[in-house]
């Protein structure tokens, strides 16, 4: 059994190290293409560092570099993100200082730079958005709008929000909305087509969804897609 566990943990340990290897090679060109997307979705100037290092367990028969690395499916490579939102602030952890409208953009250039460099992209994944687009607006929420967009195009996106920017660039458009009866809350979903969506962009924009020039100002929108 000790014969077999060794023979194991080393055919584990090569596929594990080939596989911590090619992560290593392919980091530069993510975070390069993880900046230029940032830069697009209103933080110019901000960098990223994925750090990788050793996932440690101190239990694994399994040895890496003299240490006891973690066995899993997916390696022995442990991940950590640092963030220098504006330049010359340092780099800084990710998870501990970044706003939620800031994790929402890193979150998109990550699957925007997945999809861009992936030799083949698998296609069929639901992706589910909820106020992805917190804490922006103006400019920025149009460049979030089209990154959201561009997910689309291999994957299934279900995105909740509350800025016209945003809803316009879907392909289908639906306005949740909540009701009590008996007690209980539910979530409603009607799905809006034609001027009922030109009139729920409206309400958005203004909350006036009869308003005409909110109504111009979501035609536009659309237009612009």
């Amino acid at each position: 059994l000790e014969q077999r566990l060794s023979r194991a943990s080393e055919v584990y340990r090569a596929a594990a190290e080939a596989l911590h290897q090619r992560r290593s090679a392919w980091i530069p060109k993510l975070e390069k293409e993880v900046h230029t997307r940032l830069s697009k979705l209103g933080m110019a100037g901000a960098r990223l560092q994925a750090r990788l290092s050793l996932a440690l367990d101190p239990a694994s028969p399994v040895q890496q570099a003299g240490q006891p690395v973690k066995v899993s499916p997916s390696g022995f490579s442990a991940l950590a993100l640092w963030i220098e939102p504006n330049p010359g602030e340092g780099f800084r952890p990710l998870a501990k200082i970044a706003s939620g409208g800031e994790l929402s953009r890193v979150m998109l250039s990550f699957l925007g730079a997945g999809m861009a460099l992936a030799e083949r992209v698998e296609a069929g994944l639901t992706l589910v958005l909820d106020e992805v687009d917190a804490g922006i607006g103006g400019e920025t929420a149009l460049a979030v709008g089209a990154a959201v967009r561009e997910l689309g195009k291999c994957h299934q996106v279900l995105a909740v929000t509350h800025l016209a920017q945003v809803a316009a660039r879907a392909e289908h458009h639906g306005r949740l909305r909540k009701a009590t009866s008996a007690g209980r809350t539910r979530s409603e979903l009607t799905w809006l087509a034609e001027e009922t969506r030109v009139k729920e962009l409206a309400r958005l924009l203004s909350g006036h969804p009869d308003g005409l020039e909110a109504q111009a100002h979501a035609r536009s929108l659309l237009r612009s897609l």
